[in-house]
């Protein structure tokens, strides 16, 4: 196998490695994305509870802070 054959293989190889890492990458941020969607919430008893939007944060109760 002549040289440029072997380098030409190896940046087929290398491209689909990169490929497939941008892949991962896009799968990673996802699930990242839906991570950071997820509110956990701790009650009184110590069990947490996960609402799936931020908007359900505002109705989570939060303890009284004294004066």
């Amino acid at each position: 196998m002549k040289l440029s054959q072997a380098i030409a293989d190896k940046n087929l190889e290398l491209n689909k490695i990169k490929a497939e890492a941008k892949q991962i990458n896009e799968v990673k941020k996802e699930i990242q994305d839906s991570l950071d969607k997820l509110v956990i919430r701790y009650d009184f008893e110590g069990d947490i509870d996960l609402d799936e939007e931020y908007n359900n944060a505002d109705k989570i109760e939060q303890p009284e802070l004294f004066d």
